[in-house]
């Protein structure tokens, strides 16, 4: 045998575990040139906003102001962000998502609510405004808030800024209610609008002689089914050089409910001992003064009874209640009155009861 053969073969071993190695190396660095292609995100500290856009100077009231506000990555590698938080609910943030180039700027464009809330509705012609948003980033468990300020000039102020209707049976005569507005800046024109057809609205001088107080007038336009009433006015100021300023809304408030109501509207007759017999006087009465006929009353709970006592004229009927008490602890039960009113239509009119029932030492 060649006595070189076992060099040979321990060259070409050494030459297969170098290859080996290499051929590791290599994929390894694959790997990571795989790992340098694709950039991961880096943490916030990267990210700022523009600092000349961190402050809008003073504006006119408006409940749908626009702001670009521009973001800038310094860092070397590009960042996700996936949403942001607000510290109210009087902003929009489009987009809701980005990513910002490493190196690079990209703009989110902001919706801000400029209104003043109730409590800040002074009277005062300007008032300060800040806003702060905080954008999430992967890896960021803290929030980085970003403040956005500036002054809001009103033209107007509401007093109250709503219009309030109260409760209204719903057979009632149409009703108008009133607010209070005031031009804090001269105007040349004041004009209302309503988003509801069942509200008509108009706007008058408070006085004759006054060019700078007015009044809201919205009245009812037709019957309206029961129910919570909810509606927005916008009164729109013109200044006296032409220019329209965004409106102001005013809120329409109120309920409306069946024109029969009990008096009282619930029955609590708190902590009784067991086997006693707790009294109380309930009357129905219509609001707007029609007659009606209670046709049926139901008792749902245990020792429950109502008795008719007293009619008067039609429009208005008494009743004794009695509750006996007939178990420990708290119960609730209910009357309900099934009245048929002059137009044929009936009503059921539900009364509250509840006690406590408590035993005594004897028990």
């Amino acid at each position: 045998m060649d006595a070189s053969m076992p060099e040979k073969r321990e060259r070409g071993s050494r030459f297969q575990i170098i290859a080996s190695a290499l051929l590791i190396f290599a994929s390894a660095g694959g790997i990571a040139v795989g790992l340098t292609f694709r950039k991961p995100f880096v943490p916030l500290k990267g990210l700022e906003p523009a600092p000349d856009r961190l402050d809008f100077g003073e504006v006119w009231e408006d409940p749908q102001f626009r702001w670009a506000l521009p973001i800038t990555n310094h860092s070397a590698q590009d960042v996700e962000i996936k949403g942001f938080l607000g510290n109210c609910t009087c902003s929009q943030i489009e987009p809701k998502t980005l990513i910002v180039p490493a190196g690079e700027t990209r703009e989110v464009q902001l919706t801000i609510d400029l209104s003043p809330k109730e409590q800040g509705d002074n009277g005062s012609p300007v008032h300060d405004f800040e806003v702060s948003i905080s954008p999430e980033v992967s890896g960021v468990t803290s929030p980085v808030w970003w403040p956005i300020r500036g002054r809001v000039r009103s033209a107007v102020q509401c007093d109250p800024p709503f219009v309030d209707f109260g409760r209204i049976p719903e057979s009632s005569r149409l009703a108008s209610q009133k607010t209070r507005i005031t031009a804090l800046v001269p105007l040349a024109k004041l004009s209302a609008n309503s988003a509801s057809p069942a509200f008509d609205v108009h706007i008058q001088p408070s006085t004759p002689e006054t060019k700078d107080s007015f009044e809201l007038v919205v009245t009812q336009r037709s019957t309206l089914p029961r129910g919570e009433i909810r509606c927005l006015i916008s009164v729109t100021p013109e200044l006296s050089n032409g220019r329209c300023l965004a409106a102001k809304k005013v809120e329409v408030r109120g309920h409306i409910v069946c024109d029969i109501e009990p008096s009282p509207s619930t029955l609590l007759f708190g902590a009784c001992g067991l086997n006693t017999t707790a009294t109380e006087a309930i009357t129905l009465r219509s609001s707007s003064g029609q007659p009606f006929t209670v046709k049926e009353v139901r008792c749902e709970g245990a020792g429950l009874k109502a008795e008719r006592v007293a009619d008067a004229g039609g429009s208005s009927v008494a009743f004794e209640v009695e509750q006996r008490i007939v178990t420990p602890g708290e119960k609730n039960g209910k009357l309900v009155f099934r009245v048929a009113r002059s137009d044929k239509r009936e009503d059921e009119v539900v009364v509250r009861v509840s006690y406590c029932g408590v035993k005594s030492s004897t028990d």
